[in-house]
Formats: C-alpha cells, structure tokens, sequence
C-alpha cells in the first residue's frame, strides 16, 4: 500500500503552499473535496448561533480562498511503500520541515506524522462502520 503525500495551494497563488497531507486515496480530485466540505461544515452552538465545525489554521485558510472566489489545488509531491516497512509519519515530518525550512506559510498544526497510518481507520476494521 502507498501512502501519497500533497500540498495545497489557492489558484490565485499556486506558488506558496500552504497545507502538506497525505493520503492512501488514488483520486486526489475527490479528496481535496473532502478537505473543503470539511473546513465548510457547520453546527449550532449552545446559543443558537451557526457556527463552523473546525476553526484550524487550515479550515479558515481554504473557507478564505473560496470566499475570495479562487480554488484550493492539490499537488501530488511525492510516495512512500508503506509494504516494505516505510514509515510515512517520517516522510510526512520530512516534507512539512521542508516546506518550513524554504519559508513556506504552512497551516499544519504539527510537524506531521500524527494521521491515521494506513488500514488503521474504523472503515477498515468493521464492515458496519458508516462512514
């Protein structure tokens, strides 16, 4: 199993990264979807009031770019095997140390390896698992 690591950027400024993820998915289209409705997910707090779900450096930073009427781009950037004992949580630190190091604005909140490692996720363990 591979294990894929991107970065995301705004159209309008495709040169600065701003996110670096991972992922097990072969369709990046549709996971960068899920970064988006993700960020755009609301809930309604104790006082009534509509509020969005996650508040991460991340989340706000792509509800921005989408506001300002631009697109969120995802860029595949490198792999690991994760089948021949690879450890992604090493790759992924490497990549966001990188991205830090050449200045990038980066909106991880951590210096990486601290995902769900691949097989791992309850999908994967019970079939009666909704996702």
């Amino acid at each position: 199993m591979k294990t894929k690591f991107y970065i995301l950027t705004s159209s309008n400024d495709s040169t600065h990264p701003r996110y670096i993820g991972k992922t097990i998915r072969d369709s990046f289209e549709k996971y960068v979807r899920c970064h988006i409705s993700g960020s755009n997910s609301t809930k309604i707090d104790r006082l009534g009031k509509i509020v969005f779900c996650c508040n991460s450096y991340k989340s706000n930073w792509i509800r921005k770019v989408i506001q300002e009427g631009f697109d969120i781009v995802i860029t595949y950037i490198g792999e690991c095997d994760n089948t021949y004992g690879h450890d992604w949580q090493k790759f992924e630190q490497a990549w966001i140390a990188y991205g830090r190091a050449e200045g990038w604005e980066l909106t991880n909140g951590t210096i990486g390896g601290d995902g769900i490692s691949p097989g791992t996720a309850p999908w994967n363990k019970n079939k009666n698992y909704q996702k």
